[in-house]
């Protein structure tokens, strides 16, 4: 009798175990699950949200890129152009909020790639861009959450 107890407690503690095993596995399993996606539907709401800002950004950059071929367009001339001056400094802010979610892993590679191109024609193509950039980051980089070594965008 003593060896059917020993057999059956020894039984008893095994499906314990293994049942908390399966347990521990479902929970891990719904766990991943979750996070995945949770971080795709935060992934996907920045994308959202970044796409459609800089939607409503482009037309007021292609009118930035038109009078900034104008050599003698000025930093002054856009900053009397208050509207067009904020427009420039959305942009600037949008491409600093998209490379703060890309350094937090939020957003993948492939998107930051294919991001960081579209802000480094922009930067490359709109002198009087680059002239805001160089002014407002004159206060080391802390309106834009960067840090110095931070490349937001390629020299020029």
């Amino acid at each position: 009798m003593e060896i059917l107890n020993t057999t059956i407690a020894g039984l008893t503690f095994l499906a314990t175990i293994f049942l908390g095993l399966i347990g521990y596995k479902l929970t891990k399993t719904y766990s991943n699950l979750s996070d995945r996606i949770s971080s795709d539907t935060l992934f996907h709401s920045l994308f959202r949200d970044f796409n459609t800002r800089y939607g409503y950004l482009n037309a007021h950059l292609k009118a930035l890129e038109l009078l900034s071929k104008d050599e003698k367009f000025s930093l002054d001339d856009l900053k009397l152009n208050s509207d067009l001056y904020d427009k420039a400094i959305d942009y600037l802010n949008l491409c600093a909020e998209e490379y703060y979610w890309y350094k937090q892993g939020r957003v993948n590679s492939a998107v930051w790639n294919a991001w960081s191109h579209g802000m480094n024609y922009w930067y490359s193509e709109i002198r009087v861009l680059r002239e805001v950039w160089e002014d407002e980051i004159k206060d080391d980089y802390k309106s834009y959450y960067l840090k110095e070594e931070d490349n937001l965008f390629n020299k020029i």
